[in-house]
């Protein structure tokens, strides 16, 4: 629920070197700005939030090129708790507390 939701704005994640910027996200798209199918669910770029494969570090027997049942149901409950976290930035629309 703390993540910069889509009210945030496009381009806050950015990645720079030597100077140069390299990559902005979340991009705007005829659609909105949706940070958490670029960045959050993102499961595969360096610079995703959750690595697939961390997200249930109790499976240590796992292959790595096999998706464990484990870490699948992992996978899927993070997906369903961001899209929560989704749908409470959607409800909350423009409103702020007003001592925040």
């Amino acid at each position: 629920e703390l993540l910069p939701s889509q009210r945030y704005g496009a381009g806050w994640l950015r990645v720079t070197c030597n100077g140069k910027e390299l990559l902005q996200l979340p991009r705007s798209s005829p659609d909105g700005i949706d940070p958490y199918t670029q960045i959050y669910l993102e499961p595969d770029a360096w610079w995703r939030l959750m690595d697939p494969a961390w997200i249930d570090p109790v499976d240590t027997e796992a292959p790595s090129n096999v998706a464990a049942p484990s870490l699948t149901a992992a996978w899927m409950a993070y997906r369903k708790q961001l899209n929560r976290a989704k749908s409470f930035h959607a409800d909350l629309g423009d409103y702020y507390h007003p001592h925040s």
